[in-house]
């Protein structure tokens, strides 16, 4: 699952189909230009006029942008460069600066997740690294792809973070316990559940996005605060109570109330569930799920590792 694991968003699938939100935006897709776009700025250099060679190496930049499969339309086109009074129109419609003879190009498509809005930019960079002449085409931007790079980069900071907090909180804690057996036992119990959660999640076939990154740094200290509440009970007991003992004191006294605040929190998180809003629904789920395997961790996989003598040794 892990494997299949990728990073993606797409800002116009927050909200469900019913929505005139959503039906409006399939509506440009499909009648207009498209909901998504890039604009590249364009200069001959030096502040200078275009010229018929500059417009000629212009009109080749347009005829592969018309070829990309997600490109709908162009603004200006290539026709209208080559009309009389074209770039006084254009200065009028803020698509040209006369001053700095720079001209600004739309690359209209359809609606884009954040993967492949960046990628069509990439492939953009390329040809115009192979291509371009004497022609300055700077980097694309627009909200689209600066929510893309946001998102994915949000994201990969967040797993980041998540790999950096829980390294530090297992050292924290071998250093709490003077031991790196449990430090270890730490790493592993409070790992597991997020593992199997995005496992889970790139098995389904979805994708880390802005709601499922939040989830990352909101859930860690939940999750941690449960197995170090049993490990600091059963340090307690066996001070004064064998192995055994120790470990049905556990189940008696502690996993209860773990259990417990758990499924509050399991209950809590669902009318999160009842939202139409794509990150508050996701938050809301994968919070629960993260919870629900965390609890089944510290019910069964916490206290059979207590059980091994790999562990046993540091109490002993």
């Amino acid at each position: 699952g892990l494997t299949q694991l990728r990073v993606d968003d797409n800002v116009y699938e927050y909200f469900p189909e019913d929505y005139s939100f959503r039906q409006s935006v399939n509506i440009i897709d499909a009648e207009l230009s498209g909901a998504s776009g890039i604009s590249y700025v364009i200069s001959a250099g030096e502040g200078r006029a275009f010229a018929d060679t500059d417009l000629n190496q212009l009109n080749s930049f347009t005829d592969w942008l018309k070829a990309q499969p997600e490109v709908l339309k162009i603004v200006p086109g290539s026709r209208i460069l080559k009309q009389p009074d074209s770039w006084l129109r254009l200065a009028e419609e803020q698509l040209y600066n006369p001053d700095t003879h720079m001209l600004k190009l739309r690359v209209r498509m359809p609606q884009q997740s954040a993967r492949a809005m960046i990628a069509f930019d990439n492939r953009v960079r390329e040809w115009v690294q192979d291509n371009s002449g004497s022609l300055n085409i700077y980097t694309g931007g627009s909200a689209d792809l600066m929510f893309a790079h946001l998102s994915i980069s949000n994201a990969r900071s967040m797993l980041l973070s998540l790999l950096v907090a829980l390294f530090a909180i297992s050292l924290f804690i071998g250093l709490m316990f003077r031991g790196w057996r449990l430090m270890a036992l730490v790493f592993i119990c409070n790992f597991a559940p997020l593992i199997l959660a995005y496992g889970l999640l790139g098995i389904s076939g979805g994708a880390i996005t802005l709601g499922s990154a939040v989830v990352m740094g909101m859930i860690i200290g939940i999750i941690v605060d449960d197995s170090l509440h049993i490990l600091f009970k059963y340090r307690r007991y066996r001070r004064s109570e064998s192995e055994t003992a120790a470990l049905k004191r556990l189940w008696t006294d502690v996993i209860p109330a773990v259990f417990i605040s758990s499924l509050t929190m399991i209950l809590a998180l669902t009318v999160g569930l009842l939202s139409d809003f794509k990150p508050i629904f996701e938050i809301s789920l994968f919070s629960i799920v993260i919870i629900f395997i965390a609890l089944l961790a510290d019910m069964y996989l916490l206290p059979g590792l207590l059980k091994m003598r790999f562990f046993q040794r540091h109490f002993r």
